[in-house]
């Protein structure tokens, strides 16, 4: 008995290669005639990046930075920060503030959380209550692996005494920022 694979769904492989614009969708360059006849203008050699719009300006000082050596930048910098003097201060996850948590992890009930909590925005609402913070984007909680961030915050000096008197523990500092955050964006 011979088995005979016959796949309908087979596309023939176009003759030069595919353009990597990053502009407008693939199918519209397959469209667009790469099934046909090979090009006499194809040339191996030549670049394959297309040549870039005269009307985008690069932000200033940023040069032709790509998002990989931005992210080890980013790294390098964290890893440069000296954490003893921040070693002591609590830290506040997204997490903790997400209403799509579960119980276990969320440290709110979840009518007081929100959907979905960023680090930077907690970052924010800490500055606001005058607590010194700092802010770690690269950190992750285990369970909260796909929203990155984490916030250190000081609510003692040295001497043990409170910066902000409305703020007396973790959990009273929670429900100030998550009061923060529900009025920085309502629908969230």
């Amino acid at each position: 008995i011979e088995d005979v694979f016959d796949d309908d769904t087979d596309l023939p492989l176009p003759n030069v290669p595919l353009p990597n614009s990053g502009r407008g969708p693939l199918l519209q360059s397959v469209d667009d005639g790469f099934y046909s006849s090979p090009s006499s203008t194809y040339n191996p050699g030549a670049p394959s990046r297309p040549t870039p719009d005269p009307s985008f300006q690069m932000p200033p000082g940023m040069g032709n930075a790509d998002l990989a050596s931005l992210f080890a930048a980013a790294q390098r910098s964290e890893a440069n920060i000296d954490t003893s003097k921040y070693k002591n201060w609590t830290c506040i996850y997204p997490i903790y503030l997400s209403a799509r948590a579960p119980a276990s992890v969320r440290r709110l009930p979840q009518r007081r959380c929100v959907k979905w909590p960023l680090s930077k925005d907690i970052t924010t609402a800490c500055s606001s209550l005058g607590l010194p913070v700092v802010h770690e984007s690269l950190k992750k909680h285990p369970r909260d692996w796909e929203n990155p961030g984490r916030v250190r915050v000081q609510l003692k000096d040295e001497k043990g005494r409170l910066l902000n008197a409305m703020v007396t523990s973790k959990g009273a500092l929670l429900m100030l920022i998550a009061q923060r955050l529900q009025t920085m964006d309502p629908e969230n």
